[in-house]
């Protein structure tokens, strides 16, 4: 706890947003370069509204995944299963999510360019988010289709969560 309160000063004093430390910081990532690399990157969304209202999409992706999770005894699949997607929105997202969770497993921790791709890439999907929850009932009548939504949603925030704790960007 104290060293994280030292390297949120510190990154202070770098002038980085306290809402984007806090947000980094709550990921649990001990690489402290890759932190300050997220950080440097996030400095130049902090004011992009494609980004914000990305992350929005994300907080709500997150919602619904925790709403289900506690209120529910069914356990959401740790894998998407690409047989049960219905609709072209659910396998455009499932795909968006698996390449978010290669783009974020490949990041170093020492080059500033692969947290800038990943969080560019990011801040273009808002249309491919808005389509999904536009077109597609997440709650599906058939058990087997609405945790394979789930497993989209969560795979998707999960790889997010890995760079920025996205309930701490409200």
């Amino acid at each position: 706890k104290f060293f994280k309160g030292r390297l949120a000063t510190i990154f202070e004093k770098e002038d980085f947003d306290r809402k984007f430390i806090n947000a980094a910081l709550a990921t649990g990532n001990e690489n402290i370069f890759g932190l300050y690399l997220v950080l440097d990157v996030l400095r130049e969304f902090k004011d992009d509204e494609r980004f914000l209202k990305v992350v929005d999409g994300f907080r709500r992706m997150n919602n619904i995944v925790k709403d289900f999770t506690s209120k529910n005894k069914d356990t959401i699949p740790g894998k998407v299963d690409e047989g049960l997607c219905e609709l072209e929105q659910e396998k455009r997202l499932s795909h968006i999510a698996r390449e978010l969770n290669e783009m974020v497993a490949a990041l170093s921790g020492k080059d500033r360019t692969q947290y800038a791709a990943v969080l560019n890439y990011i801040a273009t999907i808002k249309t491919d988010i808005d389509n999904f929850f536009d077109k597609v009932m997440v709650m599906h009548e058939k058990v087997e289709i609405k945790l394979n939504r789930l497993a989209i949603l969560n795979c998707a925030v999960e790889s997010v969560t890995k760079l920025i704790n996205i309930e701490m960007l409200q």
